[in-house]
């Protein structure tokens, strides 16, 4: 259910493969004795060869399978370390999203000019984290590339984390507009009140 449960399982996996190698001698010992058996002309010598035959036949079977389990098992380790790290892309896309649907811009120069500083940081934030969906990317094409059973659900996944950060970046445009617009406004009024008071 996460990378580090397959990683488990294919370090079991692995150490079936280290039982399989161990009785290879065995395999290539029978192999030679029929290979004997029926140069020599032993009497049971179609019998030998056709249970060498099957037997061989089998041990191929387990290789096969074993190597397809551990195609599955190394494609598993991949999918949930794409799918951790789309999370974690989106979790700080949920974070910069509720900051940037904020509707405190402030109500004096000084707390909109601090939100104006804040906005700025974000923004560096925000194309911090193209870095990491570039890499995000990069690592789901391999994956489809590569015929990744879940190749569907890859795509998707991907399509929703860059969907996601561009609505990021949508936001981010209009918060600054936004701030830009009440900076002007609180300035105004700021200037409406000294102007007043000068009059008065």
């Amino acid at each position: 259910s996460d990378a580090a449960g397959a990683t488990a399982l294919k370090l079991q996996h692995d150490a079936i493969y280290g039982e399989i190698e161990a009785r290879e001698e065995k395999f290539r010992t029978l192999s030679e004795l029929s290979d004997s058996m029926v140069q020599t002309g032993h009497y049971a010598a179609t019998e030998v060869e056709e249970k060498c035959t099957a037997l061989l036949d089998e041990r191929q079977k387990l290789h096969n399978a074993w190597n397809k389990k551990k195609i599955m098992l190394e494609q598993k380790i991949d999918l949930f370390c794409f799918l951790r790290d789309a999370k974690q892309i989106d979790n700080i896309s949920s974070t910069q999203e509720a900051a940037l649907n904020s509707l405190d811009f402030g109500v004096t120069v000084e707390a909109v000019q601090n939100n104006v500083k804040r906005h700025d940081e974000m923004e560096k934030l925000i194309l911090q984290q193209d870095e990491k969906v570039i890499i995000l990317q990069d690592h789901g094409r391999k994956l489809v590339e590569q015929n990744h059973y879940d190749s569907p659900n890859i795509r998707r996944r991907l399509q929703e984390v860059v969907d996601r950060r561009i609505k990021v970046k949508n936001l981010s445009q209009v918060r600054r507009q936004k701030l830009t617009g009440a900076l002007l406004y609180v300035q105004f009024v700021r200037d409406v009140a000294e102007a007043e008071t000068w009059i008065h």
